[in-house]
């Protein structure tokens, strides 16, 4: 094939990949209601319109707390679109055991049933679960068994946290498209 012959080809690729791409919008996943153009009459969108009904017990805050950050890193919206409530539920299983019958490895499961709900109308916009299942080990010392124990939980709830937002940010790119 001629070298004109090539370009010509490459050209006429090049044109038509450029008007078939020509009708695609591309939008942020994780957006702010500053980063966006605002196309609601409140000026939000996105996972910044989600408020946080507070959560009971430590490991609840310490997943609000990753929520609020990962969500609206502003703090809570001022005038939300949404609520999110959420369910916790935390367990721990021993494994690995020394002849002694004692446990060498834990195990750490964190379930979140979430639920967003519409502000306008109260009605449900969508539900879900979020898991982690971390492991740790468990030695002689009380005090070194409940930092171990304390640091997957801090892992299992930033797991959580991300996995709930990146659900509530995809539904809510799909509800808005």
């Amino acid at each position: 094939m001629s070298w004109s012959r090539r370009q010509l080809i490459l050209s006429v690729t090049a044109v038509g990949g450029a008007l078939a791409l020509g009708g695609c919008v591309v939008r942020p996943l994780y957006s702010t209601a500053s980063d966006v153009t605002a196309d609601t009459s409140e000026g939000m969108s996105g996972v910044s319109a989600i408020s946080i009904r507070p959560i009971p017990d430590r490991t609840g805050q310490m997943l609000h707390n990753d929520l609020r950050d990962l969500l609206n890193p502003h703090g809570q919206p001022v005038e939300p679109l949404y609520d999110l409530e959420v369910a916790l539920d935390e367990r721990v299983r021993e494994s690995g055991l020394r002849r002694t019958e004692t446990a060498t490895r834990g195990t750490l499961t964190l379930r979140a049933d979430y639920i967003l709900l519409s502000r306008a109308t109260g009605e449900l916009e969508t539900r879900g679960r979020a898991q982690s299942i971390v492991g740790f080990n468990l030695v002689d010392s009380g005090f070194a068994n409940h930092v171990s124990h304390q640091s997957a939980q801090e892992r299992a709830i930033r797991e959580v946290a991300q996995e709930i937002r990146r659900r509530l940010a995809l539904y809510l790119a799909e509800a808005a498209s």
